[in-house]
């Protein structure tokens, strides 16, 4: 038995495997979407089935990830029924006003609040000239003053990758209000393994903060950057956003931080969602936090993903304490590049005037 230990720890050390103190030992997994966990190695696809009725010329079938709203290119909304044909409308009900973001990431999460005179049971959420909708019922509804209140999460693709127009209506028994709509600009961003977006649906200077296992933090006053790898690929590791930095205001209401596969690091990484400068404080601002690991969304070890939160009306910044807020932790099991990233030299990101600004202003 101490010969098996002895040859095991020998494997570990040559292959460099580690086994961060985020898992139970034995552990080669990160816990995905669902509660299910995807092994390292994947399962062998098995034998495919003779066909019995060859066709040397088949009719090509319809890819529905085009065709479909619910196919893989656009949203899904967790807990809602999806229907194929074009998304109800009426004339009954008062008009919905809806918040949300204008511009999308891929792999994030977009909010949509809607204020009604009308309490509603049901909305249906669609895109302009895509087959389907989904059907939400809301798990909650609060009012403020004379106006009920519902939120409805769209989890964004990462294949997402296109300017939409989207479309909201709700009903009541056989009551079926008008049709909201709202163009969506889909924005241009890095792409790695690992992805960490934050999405807030009203001009603030709100940041995202990442604390890797190593104890690198990612944010407006280290935002990484690139580095040519020896096989000629570049790999990136930093923010790719910092959005409305101190209140000059560009719409954006995204950051991203992005990892490479071979930066990203075994063990606990720590997120965090700052309120650095409110810039208008008559209005509460809704943002949401997502993690998504190799296209699929992370299990976190503490918190929620997505991480959801509200910096209420009249919110003072967090000033100093830029930690105040951790919304998630979440563990990556083992790290195959075996980089040491502190003698990694990057080819720096270039902050914004506005951002450098905003990094003088802290010191």
């Amino acid at each position: 038995m101490k010969t098996k230990i002895l040859i095991f720890a020998a494997v570990v050390l040559l292959l460099g495997i580690a086994i961060p103190s985020c898992l139970e030992r034995g552990d080669s997994t990160i816990v995905l979407e669902g509660g299910a966990a995807r092994n390292d190695e994947p399962a062998p696809e098995p034998e495919p089935e003779p066909n019995p009725n060859p066709n040397p010329n088949p009719e090509p079938e319809p890819n529905p990830e085009e065709t479909s709203i619910n196919g893989g290119h656009y949203f899904q909304i967790g807990n809602a029924v999806f229907h194929e044909g074009v998304i109800p409308s009426g004339t009954c009900g008062g008009a919905l006003e809806v918040y949300m973001n204008n511009m999308v990431l891929a792999g994030g999460t977009n909010i949509a609040t809607i204020y009604s005179e009308t309490q509603y049971d049901k909305f249906y959420v669609g895109i302009n000239g895509v087959d389907g909708y989904y059907e939400y019922v809301p798990e909650t509804i609060h009012q403020e003053d004379d106006w009920y209140v519902y939120s409805i999460p769209l989890e964004y693709s990462m294949d997402y990758q296109s300017d939409i127009e989207i479309q909201i209506s709700a009903s009541k028994g056989d009551c079926v209000s008008s049709v909201f709509t709202q163009e969506i600009k889909f924005v241009k961003s890095q792409e790695g393994a690992l992805n960490v977006i934050l999405t807030f649906d009203n001009a603030k200077d709100i940041d995202l903060h990442v604390v890797t296992p190593s104890g690198i933090e990612i944010y407006y006053g280290y935002t990484g950057g690139s580095f040519l790898m020896e096989d000629g690929e570049i790999a990136f590791m930093g923010l790719d956003h910092d959005s409305n930095a101190g209140c000059s205001i560009d719409g954006l209401n995204n950051e991203n931080v992005v990892i490479s596969e071979a930066f990203v690091e075994a063990g606990i990484y720590e997120v965090y969602v700052d309120l650095f400068d409110n810039c208008n404080p008559s209005i509460a601002t809704n943002w949401t936090c997502t993690v998504r690991y190799k296209g699929e969304l992370v299990k976190p070890n503490t918190g929620t993903n997505p991480a959801t939160g509200v910096f209420p009306v009249g919110a003072s910044p967090f000033d100093d304490d830029e930690h105040n807020n951790l919304v998630m932790t979440f563990c990556v099991a083992t790290s195959k590049s075996g980089i040491d990233i502190s003698n990694v030299t990057f080819k720096p990101n270039r902050p914004s005037e506005a951002s450098l600004q905003k990094i003088a202003r802290k010191r």
